[in-house]
């Protein structure tokens, strides 16, 4: 639990550092004013969500791979008591 907490308040600070620039960012810019909020609402959660499947879909590769490599593994070891116990 703790390490969650930990990348929980990571992500917290990525995030608001992130609102942060922009917000400065926009300041600097008389023109970007008329951009709005709600955009950039919109605009952070579109990100947040391609993020999450992104990590999501990471995570599942990883499972996948772990699989395979389990799966390459145990047929190996197979193969190999096979031909140890054939020679005896």
């Amino acid at each position: 639990m703790n390490a969650f907490n930990t990348f929980e308040q990571y992500f917290r600070q990525v995030s608001d550092l992130q609102r942060a620039t922009f917000e400065t960012w926009m300041s600097t810019f008389p023109g970007m004013q008329s951009f709005g909020v709600s955009n950039y609402r919109d605009n952070l959660n579109k990100a947040l969500d391609f993020q999450e499947n992104l990590a999501s879909n990471s995570l599942e590769l990883q499972v996948q791979l772990t699989r395979i490599s389990v799966d390459i593994q145990k047929q190996f070891l197979e193969g190999y008591f096979k031909v140890l116990r054939s020679w005896w």
